[in-house]
């Protein structure tokens, strides 16, 4: 007589899960092509400007400590134009989005209701044979 035993799982070895997925999982949120390229290059004038101001001071024969001044009053003076720039441009991008958006809500309103109101019109009319009293 031979008993069927259940097979037992092995000691040391856990069953595998799936990968949990991301529950609320937002989208990757980029700027537009123009933004990124504007903020881009702003960053590396400002690094360039930074760098020649430094060298330049430096081979004059300035003290460090008047190196480090002049590259400090450069940095927050182009760094506070440059800043004013991209704030603008991005500015200017959000609200053309924002009023694209807006004409298109009000052309999907205008044109549900004239699709809705039209369909009713053409009910209400009387046929070509017919006379309305």
């Amino acid at each position: 007589m031979a008993k069927d035993k259940e097979p037992k799982p092995e000691k040391g070895k856990t069953p595998k899960k799936p990968p949990a997925k991301k529950k609320n999982a937002q989208p990757d949120v980029t700027l537009p092509l123009f933004a990124e390229v504007f903020f881009s290059f702003s960053t590396m004038i400002l690094l360039l400007v930074t760098l020649v101001i430094a060298l330049v001071s430096f081979m004059s024969g300035a003290t460090l400590l008047e190196v480090f001044l002049r590259a400090v009053v450069g940095v927050v003076s182009l760094g506070t134009l440059l800043w004013f720039l991209t704030y603008q441009v991005s500015a200017g991008l959000v609200n053309a989005r924002t009023a694209e958006q807006t004409v298109r809500q009000e052309q999907a309103t205008h044109s549900s209701d004239f699709q809705s109101g039209a369909g009713s019109e053409v009910r209400n009319q009387p046929n070509v044979g017919e006379v309305k009293e």
